[in-house]
């Protein structure tokens, strides 16, 4: 489902490594409506360590006024390119069980609010 290995590297070269990187953790070679699949099943699967992020996201949605996100639209949005390292970050932290999940969590949710002053 998920591919947690990836290092990222998108963010020191391109738009089309940031795609490349996407498509990888996903195990996708491109574009298809599957990625959103994989996305709900992955979400469904860790969304115990989000809602606090999800909140925010909602919270910090500069369409508020025009549209609302439901949790898993919230959670898609961390796949773009401000917040996808950090999220790839955290996943990977829930992923292997360690101690480091509340940090990873935190920078997420720091970035966030960061991109939203």
């Amino acid at each position: 489902m998920y591919n947690y290995s990836p290092v990222l590297s998108y963010r020191t070269k391109s738009d089309t490594v940031y795609r490349k990187e996407l498509l990888d953790c996903f195990n996708m070679t491109e574009y298809s409506d599957e990625i959103n699949k994989k996305m709900d099943i992955l979400y469904n699967s860790v969304k115990e360590y989000y809602s606090e992020i999800i909140a925010l996201i909602k919270q910090n949605n500069p369409f508020v006024a025009l549209t609302t996100l439901d949790d898993k639209d919230s959670f898609m949005l961390l796949f773009s390119w401000e917040y996808f390292y950090e999220n790839h970050q955290l996943l990977v932290e829930i992923y292997n069980k360690t101690d480091k999940i509340g940090e990873k969590k935190t920078i997420l949710l720091e970035k966030i609010k960061s991109q939203n002053k």
